[in-house]
């Protein structure tokens, strides 16, 4: 019993040197895309989203290669995130509608979008293909995600922008913003049919993309009267409000893991298993 509880508790400071590492990476990272590229561009912190939603995954993939499971990971929400990631690194690797004016919309913007897309393959090759990490996920990963991905494709093609002036990419490049949203949905339907029990590195994978999304909201806002579009109604841009209202969606959809999760940090909880009793989807 004795050796059971340090090995647990080896494991759970190993956790915590992991937490803190990536973390610390990835914010000196983000400070050094902000710093050179282009004296601090504001455009830049489109590129630091990207970063923060690559950290997500590589919580979820840590996960995964450390406990050599998937618990409280939603298959159907990796599904999506790949299907986004892809549809918007579609438009980014040759075309520039989309992409920061900064120098880190050459080539960092691009590299941190296949680098994410890399892991996701990975994870969905381990949890969907190969079925290597069984769970009782497989029970409770049950929302329908087949009707949300066409709905979001056929919105897409109504309200796309014309950033790029090639509707089948500007849609594509829509449709990977509003399956971003459409996402979290899966995975917050798991969490709470768990009864609020979720992994610390989940919770961090969450979290990370909470603040990818604020960087990418707080960019496509500023630039909300400059995103081209076929104007619907004369003075309103349909397709900068879909953007920024999808980021807000999302925001909105996590606020309530969001308070939990800070909850959760302030007492310490930074490893091992956290309960969210109060979480419900």
């Amino acid at each position: 019993m004795l050796k059971q509880a340090e090995g647990e508790l080896k494991c759970n400071r190993q956790q915590v040197l992991m937490t803190m590492g990536a973390y610390v990476i990835a914010i000196f990272m983000a400070l050094m895309i902000i710093a050179l590229m282009d004296e601090g561009a504001f455009s830049s912190i489109a590129t630091v989203s990207v970063l923060f939603e690559g950290l997500s995954f590589v919580f979820l993939t840590a996960h995964c290669l450390s406990k050599g499971d998937r618990h409280g990971i939603s298959a159907k929400s990796l599904i999506l995130n790949a299907l986004s990631v892809a549809c918007v690194l579609i438009n980014t690797v040759w075309l520039h509608g989309y992409l920061p004016v900064d120098s880190s919309g050459d080539f960092v913007h691009q590299s941190l979008s296949m680098i994410t897309l890399l892991m996701l393959a990975f994870l969905i090759n381990r949890i969907v293909i190969r079925k290597s990490l069984k769970h009782q996920e497989d029970k409770v990963d049950t929302m329908p995600i087949v009707a949300m991905t066409v709905a979001c494709f056929v919105l897409a093609a109504l309200v796309h922008a014309d950033m790029n002036r090639m509707p089948v990419f500007d849609t594509l490049w829509m449709a990977g913003t509003l399956l971003k949203t459409a996402a979290v949905l899966p995975q917050l339907w798991v969490v709470s049919k768990n009864g609020g029990r979720i992994d610390a590195c989940m919770s961090h994978s969450l979290a990370a993309m909470c603040v990818s999304r604020i960087m990418s909201c707080s960019f496509f806002w500023r630039v909300y009267d400059g995103i081209m579009h076929t104007p619907w109604i004369e003075g309103f841009n349909h397709s900068s409000f879909v953007i920024c209202g999808s980021h807000l969606l999302h925001l909105l959809l996590m606020c309530d893991f969001g308070f939990l999760y800070l909850r959760a940090l302030s007492k310490g909880r930074v490893s091992g298993e956290m309960h969210f009793q109060e979480f419900d989807v």
